[in-house]
């Protein structure tokens, strides 16, 4: 028998809308079986998704919830209410030399989540990527949560990262675009 653990982060949780956020870079593909691709996975505190194209990560600047290290579904997801339930233990791709900002450049002024801004800076990143581009609903799920974000570049081979206090969002490039 298989024991689970059930977390509900309900609309007057601090962290829902960050959780309802990391559980937006899941696949969409019912189909693929990876662990890391179709479930949030916690360790330390923090709460880490992708699909492969981008990369959520939150750690919480407040400690407010302790739960088991390890992989969760996502049993409801919506804005005001997120159920996860304990997959259990495994191991998680390396993320850290992802989200590293190391030998990046940053944009001058801070990314804001106001509509007519991120058109502006969604324009910047792709002319200083200049041979890649990439997909705009990537971009606009950075964003949805309405905070403010660093932005860095190196190349238009690496990824985008963004940072806050307490998310960093990373959108690889598509490359060889026609």
């Amino acid at each position: 028998m298989k024991i689970s653990e059930i977390i509900e982060f309900e609309k007057d949780d601090s962290v829902t809308s960050s959780i309802y956020w990391v559980s937006a870079a899941l696949t969409k593909n019912k189909h693929d079986t990876r662990p890391h691709i179709k479930f949030v996975f916690s360790e330390n505190g923090v709460f880490t998704a992708t699909d492969g194209s981008r990369l959520h990560s939150y750690k919480p600047a407040n400690q407010l919830f302790f739960c088991k290290d390890g992989f969760y579904s996502v049993i409801k997801r919506n804005k005001t209410n997120v159920i996860l339930k304990f997959e259990g233990n495994g191991e998680y791709p390396e993320t850290e030399s992802l989200l590293s900002t190391v030998g990046f450049k940053t944009f001058d002024e801070p990314f804001y989540a106001e509509i007519g801004y991120c058109s502006h800076i969604y324009a910047k990143i792709v002319r200083a990527m200049k041979t890649g581009t990439i997909d705009y609903k990537l971009l606009e799920g950075v964003f949805s949560t309405g905070d403010q974000f660093d932005c860095f570049i190196k190349d238009a081979k690496s990824q985008i990262i963004f940072k806050n206090s307490e998310k960093t969002a990373a959108i690889m490039p598509m490359l060889n675009i026609d």
